[in-house]
């Protein structure tokens, strides 16, 4: 190298041979090469990786054994050493193209991995395209490339659960919608291990771009309930390819399968008189777990169910007469969830009062249902009340608070149309104790 910064190559000493057309920049660092085909003479000056001067010089060159950076003289006496740094200095022993060298000044490529894994998540079977892996390979000093990538699968899954695997990818968006796919499906062979998508054609990795992968898997329609698949971390042992390889990512978040819920059933619909209860008629699911709402009604309050998870749960209408549409529910989240309605019609008891003042043996015809009132009983008195069905039948009564009966079993009045039933009580003066006869003919 001369005063100025240009290249050049000196036989014996004097005879300067060939020169570069481009200098080094002097106090920083700059990478240099030539190039020199023996067989033809052609020569090739680089200077950072480009080309900077060429042309011919047919010479046999001797084989010596100098010094790296130390200048001979034609008469072996000392000369001077190379006033500068080196560093990474290599001969070869052949010719090397301008891709190499420019690699030689870039750097060879490096593809680094990052983690992009999916979170843990539920999803419906006979879902297709569900992200089980995802990452991100960083390209750097030079295009890079990628032929295979293995991954390994753990989880509670079976082979008849998943019907294939697919590799997709995307530059610098990470978004799986406009992906491509990357060779062709992997089709579902055994149960959790380990897999690979081989001998795909690589795309081309443009160096500073940051590359986003997502292996995916296509759900059977028939993936047992509740069993699960999930990716370990991808390592560079995973990956190959000629670029060196960095980085690490996680393993992807356990997927678990949900069939289908059970079609929901409600055989709930009725007329009750109020107060009251009823035993709804909803259906035990065998995927996934029923609840009970109200859509509309005189009051929408959760209260009203004895258990809103019981497909048989009771009902007690807090808002007066109306109609309460009631729904039972089915959900095995994400997928899509069953109902069915039913509406409970309520109609309140008409009131009546007995005043035994009146008489201790009274009677009532029912033309509809009627909740009672006693008032003026004795301490002590015996009553009798004799109740009636019209020629229509099928009322019923509700008994005030303090009336009880033998083991606390309230009685059944006789539903036939013009049936009859006697009910004695003795009165205690704070409780009435009840004696039913039933269906006097």
């Amino acid at each position: 190298m001369d005063g100025s910064g240009y290249l050049y190559v000196v036989r014996s000493n004097v005879t300067v041979c060939f020169t570069s057309t481009g200098t080094v920049t002097f106090n920083s660092w700059n990478h240099v090469a030539l190039t020199y085909n023996t067989s033809s003479g052609a020569y090739v000056f680089y200077i950072n990786g480009s080309a900077s001067g060429s042309g011919t010089y047919a010479y046999s060159f001797a084989a010596c054994n100098n010094t790296l950076g130390y200048q001979v003289n034609s008469i072996g006496t000392p000369g001077e050493f190379y006033k500068g740094s080196m560093d990474d200095a290599a001969i070869f022993n052949r010719v090397l193209t301008s891709t190499e060298i420019s690699q030689l000044y870039i750097g060879f490529p490096t593809i680094t991995l990052s983690a992009n894994a999916p979170s843990l998540a539920s999803l419906c079977v006979g879902t297709t395209k569900v992200t089980i892996q995802s990452f991100s390979i960083a390209v750097t000093n030079a295009n890079g490339n990628l032929t295979d990538i293995g991954f390994t699968t753990t989880g509670t899954y079976v082979q008849a659960d998943i019907t294939k695997y697919q590799l997709c990818y995307r530059a610098a968006t990470n978004d799986i919608s406009g992906a491509s796919q990357l060779g062709t499906d992997l089709a579902s062979s055994g149960n959790a291990g380990a897999r690979i998508f081989a001998a795909f054609s690589s795309p081309t990795l443009t160096a500073g771009t940051t590359y986003y992968f997502w292996i995916t898997a296509d759900i059977a329609s028939g993936a047992t309930n509740n069993n699960t698949i999930a990716v370990n971390a991808i390592a560079t042992t995973d990956l190959t390819s000629t670029s060196t390889k960095a980085g690490s990512t996680s393993g992807g978040g356990t997927q678990t399968f949900k069939t289908t819920p059970s079609t929901a059933t409600n055989g709930s619909t009725q007329t009750i008189y109020i107060p009251g209860s009823t035993t709804l008629s909803g259906n035990s699911p065998t995927y996934g777990t029923g609840a009970w709402t109200v859509v509309s009604g005189p009051s929408t309050s959760s209260s009203q169910f004895g258990n809103t998870s019981s497909y048989n749960t009771t009902f007690t209408p807090a808002g007066g007469a109306g109609s309460y549409v009631l729904r039972w529910t089915i959900s095995n989240s994400p997928c899509t969830s069953s109902s069915s309605d039913a509406t409970i019609t309520t109609i309140a008891y008409i009131p009546a009062t007995v005043d035994w003042n009146s008489s201790n043996v009274q009677e009532i015809t029912l033309s509809a249902c009627r909740s009672f009132t006693f008032t003026n009983g004795k301490s002590g008195g015996i009553y009798s009340l004799l109740i009636k069905q019209n020629g229509t039948g099928g009322w019923t009564v509700s008994w005030p608070a303090n009336v009880k009966w033998a083991g606390g079993i309230v009685p059944t009045l006789t539903p036939s149309a013009n049936a009859v039933d006697i009910v004695k009580f003795l009165y205690d003066g704070t409780n009435y104790f009840g004696i039913p006869s039933s269906d006097f003919k």
